[in-house]
Parts: C-alpha cells; structure tokens; sequence
C-alpha cells in the first residue's frame, strides 16, 4: 500500500465517538453559582451543621461522624468562598467538641482535643483543595466559552 492510499483510507474513515463527559461527583453542580441568596447558602450551612451536630450528640462519643461535616464544608466553600469554609470548618470542631462534652467528661481530655485539632487540620486541608478544585473549575468553564465565542466568530 502506497502511502498516499494509507492516506486516503485514513481520510475515509468516520470520526472517532466522543466520549461522555465525565461529572466529578457534583464538583461541577457545586462549582457554579447556586440559584439562590448568599443568606440563604448561609442558612443551609447552618441547617446541615444543626443537623449533623445533633447527630453527632446523639450518636455518642464512640461513634464518629466526622466525615458528614465534609458536606456542609464543602457548600460552604463552593457557595460563599474559602474563608466561609475555614468557618464552617471551625464551627464544625466547636459543635463536635460541644456535644462530646455534654454527653460527659472525657476519659482522656488531652487525646480527644488532640484528636479535634487534628480534624481542623483535615478540614482546613481539604478546605483549601476544594477551593483549588472550584476555582479550576470555574477557570475552564469561562475559557471554554469565550473559546467557544471566538470559535463562532470565526
């Protein structure tokens, strides 16, 4: 075979399919702008910290749920910036370290604030890489469509 016959076979064949999308898990939902009120994000911060902590205190200190104050840190962070998360991610330890205390002295006080003080830490960690990650995100949405304007320019 000739290379200009390779050529042409190559030219003949149809376009490859275009892959679906990929969604990251409600990254992109998060990333942008909630049909609603910064006041009302605040609330539903607030309402998912009340319900969380209420858990929490109701599970007891044997059971953690560290991992579900992820969710309103997370709001927080995509609706109202990262120091609103750093604040969700302080008012989480406070609430975690309040119903742990009203359920009963702790056995051992220094472990479980150095616990608490190492939760901060996750929090204030992953509140910084998921405002990285929103801030990506929102970056390559406003590039794709100025690209996309220009492209129809064009």
């Amino acid at each position: 075979m000739t290379p200009s016959a390779g050529r042409a076979k190559l030219r003949a064949m149809p376009p490859a399919p275009v892959p679906p999308r990929v969604r990251w898990w409600g990254l992109e939902a998060l990333a942008e702008s909630p049909g609603h009120s910064r006041g009302r994000s605040r609330l539903i911060v607030a309402a998912m910290l009340f319900v969380i902590g209420l858990l929490d205190y109701l599970s007891g200190t044997r059971v953690s749920l560290d991992l579900f104050y992820l969710l309103p840190i997370a709001c927080s962070v995509a609706w109202l910036g990262w120091r609103a998360g750093a604040a969700t991610a302080v008012a989480s330890i406070a609430i975690r370290v309040i119903g742990d205390s009203a359920t009963g002295p702790y056995s051992y006080p220094m472990i479980a604030y150095w616990n608490r003080l190492i939760d901060l830490s996750v929090y204030l960690v992953m509140t910084w890489i998921l405002h990285a990650l929103f801030t990506l995100c929102r970056q390559l949405d406003q590039r794709v469509r100025q690209r996309t304007v220009a492209l129809e320019e064009a």
